[in-house]
């Protein structure tokens, strides 16, 4: 299963496209497209997002443009994922808050966006992070921002998730 994931597109639908174009090129065509907010305006006017689904959560920017959640829990084959924007749980200033509700919610993979920030943290069983430990892996990701050309692949098997970073520029 291969899933794109991308947030805070501010406005750059142009680079929704050109994401898109280049995941396309790769030919893989995603099962998932995965919006973690700030630019649902953009997602909706983009006729690109070639995947069986498309998700999106609400960012701090998107609170006029739609009715999406602030978080979504989503099945990916055998594993479920954690998608916010971020904003409301500090990700700026730590992602302390963000694992704990990973951890309570029992999810395999935190997806987060707002921090602008591309990021990726194999979490171990066991292992402490920001004072919270995990009692399974736990695949926290943030694609950075679209609007610098930062976005996210996730390869979803029955081995694992492999989470990566792409840009749009090259």
């Amino acid at each position: 299963m291969n899933v794109v994931v991308f947030s805070d597109s501010h406005g750059r639908e142009a680079y929704i496209r050109e994401m898109m174009q280049r995941v396309l090129a790769c030919g893989d065509r995603p099962t998932h497209v995965l919006f973690l907010g700030d630019g649902l305006t953009d997602l909706g006017r983009t006729k690109e997002l070639d995947a069986e689904s498309v998700l999106a959560v609400r960012g701090n920017c998107d609170l006029l443009a739609g009715e999406e959640p602030e978080t979504r829990i989503v099945g990916l084959g055998p594993y479920r994922a954690l998608m916010m924007h971020g904003h409301t749980l500090g990700v700026k200033h730590g992602l302390a808050g963000a694992v704990a509700l990973a951890v309570r919610e029992d999810v395999d993979l935190l997806l987060y966006g707002h921090t602008h920030e591309p990021f990726e943290k194999v979490l171990a069983v066991g292992e402490r992070f920001e004072g919270i430990r995990p009692d399974k892996p736990l695949v926290i990701f943030c694609p950075g921002a679209l609007k610098d050309g930062s976005f996210g692949r996730i390869s979803v098997t029955a081995q694992g998730i492999l989470a990566s970073h792409g840009n749009v520029f090259g």
